[in-house]
C-alpha cells in the first residue's frame, strides 16, 4: 500500500491530454482541485479522489452525473461532462487508465 500511496492521481500530458485511471468528477471542476486532493489517505467511497479512480464514461448524453451502481461508487460521465471538463481546463483529451464495457 506504500507504492500506491505514492503513484500519481492523474497527469497532464503536453498541456493538452489528462490522464487518469477512471475519469473525471463532479466534484472536481479544475486541475487545481485534483492538485488539493489528500492523496495520502485509504481511497474514500465518494469524492473527487474515488470518481478519478472509479468513474466511468457512457456513450449517450446525461444532463446530471449518474450514480455508477455498477460499481457502487462513483459516477458514469457522458460526453456532455467530458467536453466541459476539457474546455474549463484548456484540454484537448481525457485518456484513460482502464477499460469499461456497458
Amino acid at each position: 500500500m506504500e507504492i500506491f500511496d505514492l503513484l500519481a492521481i492523474s497527469a497532464v500530458i503536453d498541456n493538452k491530454y489528462f490522464a487518469v485511471h477512471g475519469g473525471i468528477s463532479p466534484s472536481c471542476k479544475t486541475l487545481k482541485e485534483i492538485q488539493q486532493i489528500n492523496r495520502f489517505c485509504e481511497v474514500p467511497t465518494k469524492g473527487g479522489f474515488c470518481d478519478l479512480l472509479w468513474s466511468d464514461p457512457i456513450n449517450y448524453t446525461i444532463n446530471n452525473w449518474k450514480p455508477n451502481h455498477l460499481r457502487q461508487c462513483s459516477f458514469f460521465f457522458s460526453p456532455e461532462q467530458s467536453s466541459t471538463f476539457l474546455t474549463r481546463n484548456s484540454l484537448k483529451m481525457i485518456i484513460r487508465g482502464h477499460e469499461f464495457e456497458q
